[in-house]
């Protein structure tokens, strides 16, 4: 008991001390329970134990509410093939760096299956956070992360299986399938129904909610499997429109806490590393980093996305994540791992989970789009005062045709090669790529149009647009806001905005100055 109120203490006092200094969570977790065993008098504290193995199940729990499969659109065939794609040849190349190193074929492959599946935390997160959930990259990126734990989820059940032969493996792998057929056949459609009873009571829903999880899992234990199984099986389940909300809400503060409980007994557990084992969580993390956008990007190319929207998919997904770290404790648990392959692959999902939000960025996105080579891009006829509409989702399609009729040329860039076939088929002039790019601006000559329509969200893309077209005598630049702070700062450099209630209604953006009124006028 000592050691569990040591444990959630210092998890509390690290998770403070991060929000207080605005650090990320995770490596201060983990320093923390590095400290704990360095003090005198300490109880010793494993991932093993009870509560550590609790934490981890709330952990993956929560990385399946993320999943909504309706989220990834008509993203799941070129989804399913770049997740398949990065996990055998993310966990090939680990396989092969880790045997080059001297280690066993075993301990091999399980440092190279645990590369090949990224964060769903971290990555949603970060969608999130930058409104690009619902963006064609965000939508692939969430279908790439579905199909990578559906993938782990088996390996798991493989995993434990082969310690008892063939007949082990097929009944682990077919429990697991019992249990995926249970959470997405039956209790899918019954969740809404279920759980739509307490949407005012945020109390008994979350008791339903862990009633749910506890079920499953004691499902997973039943039939032999790691109980991680049944947690992330269950937040499957209820990941569910609107039902992955109502349970996400209540469950927030229980799942922060479990992830600092998790992170800091994960530090209880790293030792210092050989320098054999160091050279592991070097060579591999290098590898999950440097070559995961690599495998993305070329995977991806040919699914209708911008390139630069792949490159920041594969940014996102170049990291390890909770499946990793259940790996590694499995593992540890079932004797082909040692403490010291075990500490390399935990330093590897820390490490490379604090870089993503340093590396996978719009701005290294941008650098790495103009190093590589360009596709060559439509010629438009030189061009002048007409319009062009920057960014044209489902939304759009009325302001299209009222713009239209103003009597311009209307061109239109978009990021989604979809879209922009649709456009073409209705003989609009379309370009595939980013409004915030300056050679796209001049492929469709937007410094001598009359206007420019911006619906890009992220501030960034329309401050670099509105900085490449700076001039004078340059274009009128309509941009729509989602904030009063944004509203300032793209005024400042020249824009005029209109917000985002403004903007879903065609008419407010067409009724903006006589830009758009028709050239007979």
């Amino acid at each position: 008991m000592s050691g569990i109120v040591a444990l959630a203490v210092a998890a509390a006092v690290a998770y403070a001390v991060a929000q207080r200094l605005r650090l990320p969570a995770v490596p201060v977790l983990v320093l923390a329970g590095v400290a704990m065993t360095l003090l005198p008098g300490t109880p010793q504290i494993d991932v093993e134990q009870a509560v550590p193995q609790l934490a981890l199940a709330f952990l993956v729990f929560s990385a399946g509410l993320e999943l909504e499969p309706t989220r990834v659109g008509r993203h799941l065939g070129v989804a399913s093939r770049v997740a398949l794609i990065q996990f055998l040849v993310i966990g090939a190349i680990g396989v092969g760096l880790v045997l080059l190193l001297g280690r066993s074929l075993i301990e091999s492959a399980y440092v190279g299956l645990g590369l090949g599946a990224s964060s769903t935390i971290v990555v949603v997160r970060l969608l999130v956070e930058r409104r690009q959930i619902f963006e064609p990259f965000g939508r692939l990126v969430l279908g790439v992360l579905l199909l990578q734990d559906l993938l782990m989820v088996l390996v798991l059940a493989a995993l434990i299986g082969l310690d008892s032969g063939p007949r082990g493996l097929i009944t682990s792998l077919a429990s697991v399938i019992v249990l995926l057929a249970v959470a997405l056949g039956l209790l899918r459609p019954l969740a809404p129904r279920l759980l739509a009873r307490f949407d005012r009571d945020p109390d008994t829903l979350l008791v339903v909610a862990f009633a749910i999880l506890f079920a499953f899992v004691g499902a997973a234990w039943l039939l032999g499997l790691p109980p991680i199984v049944g947690a992330f099986l269950a937040g499957l389940s209820m990941s569910i429109f609107p039902v992955g909300g109502m349970v996400r809400a209540p469950i927030a503060s229980v799942g922060t806490f479990f992830a600092a409980v998790f992170f800091t007994a994960l530090g209880c557990s790293i030792e210092l590393p050989a320098w054999r084992d160091l050279s592991v969580a070097l060579v591999a993390l290098a590898a999950v980093v440097l070559a995961t956008p690599v495998v993305v990007t070329l995977t991806a190319r040919r699914s209708r996305l911008s390139r630069r929207g792949m490159l920041e998919a594969g940014m996102l997904l170049a990291q390890c994540g909770e499946f990793t770290l259940v790996m590694a404790v499995l593992g540890l648990g079932l004797g082909h791992l040692d403490e010291g392959l075990f500490s390399a692959m935990s330093l590897i999902t820390v490490v490379s989970m604090v870089l993503t939000p340093l590396l996978a960025t719009n701005d290294n996105a941008r650098r790495l789009d103009r190093i590589l080579p360009r596709p060559r891009l439509p010629e438009i006829a030189p061009l002048e005062g007409h319009l062009v509409l920057i960014g044209c989702g489902s939304n759009s399609e009325m302001l299209i045709d009222l713009l239209s009729l103003t009597g311009s040329t209307l061109v239109v860039v978009d990021r989604d090669a979809a879209v922009v076939a649709r456009l073409e088929e209705r003989d609009v002039v379309a370009v595939c790529g980013e409004g915030s790019d300056p050679v796209i601006l001049d492929a469709v000559h937007a410094s001598r149009a009359r206007a420019i329509i911006s619906t890009m969200k992220r501030p960034a893309d329309n401050a670099w647009l509105l900085r490449h077209l700076a001039a004078e005598d340059g274009p009128l630049v309509i941009v729509r806001v989602f904030d009063d702070e944004d509203a300032e700062r793209l005024t400042r450099l020249g824009a005029t905005v209109v917000s985002e209630a403004e903007v879903g209604a065609a008419e407010a953006v067409l009724s903006l100055r006589e830009v758009v009124r028709p050239q007979s006028a």
